[in-house]
């Protein structure tokens, strides 16, 4: 079993598969490649998200050569065979060597291949049974999720070991546990796998954003007050603790010149031992939320541009323009 999910699937609901036509269905192995033959679509799909581009994709890049701790692999390669691919033979939780090649990021083996079993959420069909022994794990999609999008900072002790603190760096697993949605049934998988689309729609998916957010800004004097309204089963933005909204708001209807800009984020400082949460001003969860910042303006508004921005300021620079931010949504007054 891979050593990071052990603590998760201990508490799973298993319901194994057993037999199928072919009394000994043949080893399944942990290469994307082993899967495309007979799953092409999904395989296409996956190769295009962010999960298939995980230690690949520049900001990661970026980020790992700032500061390649070993403990991002955990999520962005977590197969020991890919951290050979990037780190070298000695691969392990906690190494901070520097990346030398690409590995396949978090490919069809992460979630579906354990123990050489294919897990999936569903009952398999009667081809599936043929192909490969099969496991039914029905919270497969949430356990997932979870692992890599639950998780609290490290301590500031050496990165290898790594200890880790109480502080969440990324929460979106609790929020949307805590949410209506939740409670009325929808899952990870019902917004970002839609009808099993392995595209994985995310942040980075611009038509995701549509309709998502709602934007009023009221003016006065020298200041505006920016309120934000959404209806959604986590916090946005939520995840990377970098990623911040800005709503820029412009002096012109092409938004060249921008007189003020509110940020919606949390905010986080070290303290002796970790991080901890100095502020957040994100959307909460919930069916009819809403967060407001004050702005100073050194001019009136007539438009308005909401921007989701994904990482580091001082990674931005070097990044492309598709990695550093993207437009969700504009307006005029």
């Amino acid at each position: 079993m891979r050593w990071w999910l052990a603590p998760l699937l201990s508490a799973v609901a298993w319901s194994p598969i057993r037999g199928g036509l072919r009394p000994t269905p043949p080893p399944v192995g942990d290469s994307v490649d082993d899967c495309a033959a007979c799953h092409p679509a999904q395989t296409e799909q996956w190769r295009r998200s962010r999960h298939g581009t995980a230690s690949s994709n520049a900001m990661f890049r970026a980020s790992w050569g700032r500061d390649p701790d070993g403990w991002c692999l955990g999520c962005h390669e977590p197969l020991v065979r890919g951290q050979e691919a990037l780190i070298g033979a000695a691969a392990a939780p906690g190494h901070d060597r520097a990346a030398t090649g690409v590995g396949e990021g978090v490919s069809c083996a992460v979630c579906h291949l354990e123990d050489g079993l294919i897990l999936t959420s569903g009952e398999p069909t009667a081809r599936a049974r043929e192909a490969h022994a099969v496991r039914v794990v029905p919270d497969l999609g949430d356990a997932m999720c979870a692992r890599c999008h639950e998780f609290p900072f490290q301590n500031h002790t050496p990165k290898g070991p790594f200890t880790l603190g109480d502080e969440p760096a990324q929460a979106t697993f609790s929020e949307w546990k805590m949410s209506s949605a939740a409670a009325r049934g929808e899952r990870c998988a019902s917004c970002h796998l839609p009808d099993g689309d392995h595209d994985f729609v995310g942040a980075h998916r611009g038509d995701l954003w549509k309709g998502l957010l709602k934007v009023s800004v009221s003016a006065d004097g020298g200041d505006a007050t920016v309120t934000l309204r959404g209806a959604l089963p986590h916090a946005v933005p939520t995840g990377d603790p970098f990623r911040r909204l800005e709503l820029r708001l412009c002096g012109d209807s092409r938004c060249r010149d921008v007189v003020g800009v509110a940020e919606f984020r949390k905010v986080y400082a070290p303290d002796a031992t970790t991080w901890r949460l100095r502020s957040d001003t994100t959307l909460p969860a919930g069916d009819a939320s809403s967060t407001r910042r004050t702005v100073a303006i050194s001019a009136p508004p007539v438009a308005w541009e909401l921007w989701l921005m994904y990482g580091e300021r001082v990674l931005e620079p070097g990044l492309p323009a598709a990695e550093v931010g993207r437009r969700v949504d504009a307006g005029s007054f």
